[in-house]
């Protein structure tokens, strides 16, 4: 293992270096800079103003892929980088440590500061039930994480870009 007792530079005897930091007073440098982000609602900062499409179960990944494609047709003029969806096989059949590990990675998803607006898509028949996913996510901003049971209604792309609309 290489590590600062057993290593030398071909330097030596030629060059003496010894390593002496300096200590900089960090808060007079940082009022001199900025950053250009977004500062979400619990306080958390996201560098992308994106709308993330999750689902709760893999049986609708390309429905999913769809309706991220048709938002970004039509939300290209609007301050929003990006609808993604993020497409996984998870959530049908899953029992246990299983779903429980899934749940928490998607509520990772919901909750990241990158994404503005997040819409929650499912289909109603799965383990990984919407009700039971926002106990997971825990608190949230309404107005940011939608939910969409596709089951529930008539047409799932009309109803998903009405809710990514708002």
């Amino acid at each position: 293992m290489i590590h600062t007792h057993n290593l030398a530079s071909g330097l030596q005897g030629i060059l003496d270096y010894s390593y002496q930091p300096s200590i900089q007073d960090t808060k007079e440098q940082s009022q001199n800079h900025t950053f250009q982000g977004y500062i979400r609602e619990n306080g958390e900062v996201g560098i992308r103003n994106e709308i993330w499409i999750i689902n709760t179960v893999g049986c609708i990944n390309k429905t999913c892929e769809l309706l991220a494609k048709m938002g970004n047709e039509q939300f290209k003029d609007r301050q929003i980088d990006g609808v993604h969806h993020f497409s996984h096989p998870y959530g049908c059949s899953q029992l246990g440590d299983d779903l429980t590990h899934t749940q928490k990675l998607l509520a990772a998803l919901a909750q990241h500061p990158n994404a503005a607006g997040v819409l929650v898509v499912g289909l109603g028949c799965e383990n990984n039930q919407i009700e039971s996913f926002k106990e997971v996510i825990g608190e949230f901003p309404p107005n940011r994480i939608k939910f969409l049971k596709a089951q529930e209604v008539q047409d799932e792309l009309e109803s998903g870009l009405r809710i990514l609309g708002n």
